[in-house]
């Protein structure tokens, strides 16, 4: 079922819509008035009724009607959303989106993971909201086809949330951050690195925070790993203080086939993989003495290795309590073989006990479903 709803949405969603408005007809012909049945349809209608009406009025009260969204292409195909206003999220966090003038489009609302962090603006006061979204079908390839016709074009659109988003004190506290993104999700990773690097240049630095952040981004084409690279050099030139702290992030950025993610095996003499080994020749943007290792390869990753690696390698530093926090976002195979990994890695550290020789003794892991 699972399989057919992703491949088939649009039709998944008009034959449940259908659906449900023809067995509301018969279930109306069925009860025929018997004994008390309207009153439970009328006391069902008006419940809905009202959490319709909250969730609209909400949507206009809380945000207002004025907010208009900037679209433009990525190198990589992305299309990239920003929106300006006064309002405020944390790392992780989602958004629906509903974007007006697009027909009966404009009556639906998308959530997408905010891809930035609630920076203020030195010109105007306002925050702006990033998001980075990857067309599929449906709403999202009009959307493609639309800021294609249009170039920077700019839509009025309403909001709903923000919801969902990581555990604040988990990202904070954890000695060591492990985030792992698929597809789209590598916009998922820029808040948190650049969280991370707040932490790591504040002036005044609490004894408990991430001393080490590695970030892994697996892709199946090398434009996405350039414009990540890109990404990534503009927000470190945000913190010229970076390279006076200790705390150490690694990058790895995992070029597969130009295949379904979930299929298939690298070719060393496919065009793809040639022209990967290309850029991960030609591609290394981040500037020397920044406390920062960015090391492209070919192939997926094993995540179960990975894990393995952070919970084992002994710490450099004084705490006794050592934790790991991991951060997914991606597909859903990623997610699960995280999810596995995870659970295997936190069996393993109960069976050793409280002593793991300076390694990990928790692990903490997030899900992210959106992108």
């Amino acid at each position: 079922m699972r399989s057919s709803r992703e491949t088939s949405y649009e039709f998944f969603k008009a034959s449940h819509f259908v659906a449900a408005f023809i067995f509301a007809l018969f279930f109306f012909w069925h009860c025929d008035f018997r004994l008390s049945s309207w009153d439970y349809f009328i006391a069902a209608g008006i419940i809905y009724a009202l959490c319709f009406l909250y969730s609209q009025i909400r949507m206009y009260v809380e945000y207002g009607i004025n907010h208009r969204a900037r679209l433009s292409l990525m190198p990589n195909d992305f299309i990239k959303v920003t929106i300006r206003g006064n309002f405020m999220w944390k790392p992780g966090q989602h958004i629906f989106i509903r974007f007006l003038g697009h027909g009966l489009h404009s009556l639906t609302t998308h959530p997408f993971t905010i891809c930035s962090l609630p920076t203020l603006s030195n010109e105007d006061g306002l925050r702006e909201m990033a998001f980075y979204i990857r067309a599929r079908g449906g709403y999202t390839a009009r959307l493609q086809q639309y800021t294609e016709a249009h170039p920077n074009a700019s839509l009025g659109v309403l909001l709903d949330g923000p919801y969902g988003g990581i555990h604040h004190e988990k990202l904070n506290v954890c000695n060591r951050l492990l985030i792992i993104t698929g597809g789209s999700g590598a916009g998922f990773a820029l808040p948190l690195i650049e969280h991370f690097l707040i932490l790591s240049t504040a002036s005044q630095r609490h004894h408990e925070m991430p001393k080490s952040m590695t970030v892994v981004i697996v892709t199946r084409h090398s434009r996405t790993k350039i414009w990540f690279e890109e990404s990534l050099n503009d927000l470190i030139s945000q913190y010229p203080a970076l390279s006076s702290s200790t705390n150490k992030l690694e990058i790895s950025i995992h070029l597969t086939n130009d295949n379904d993610f979930d299929a298939g095996t690298n070719s060393s003499s496919s065009p793809s993989t040639l022209e990967s080994k290309e850029v991960l020749e030609t591609s290394n943007p981040i500037p020397p003495g920044k406390g920062i290792h960015l090391s492209p390869s070919l192939g997926r990753p094993n995540l179960s290795d990975l894990i393995n690696k952070e919970i084992s390698t002994p710490s450099t530093v004084t705490e006794q309590h050592q934790s790991l926090g991991i951060f997914v976002c991606g597909p859903p195979g990623m997610q699960q073989d995280a999810r596995v990994a995870a659970g295997k890695a936190q069996v393993q550290i109960l069976g050793k006990g409280a002593h793991t020789d300076g390694g990990v003794q928790e692990v903490y892991l997030h899900l992210e479903h959106f992108s």
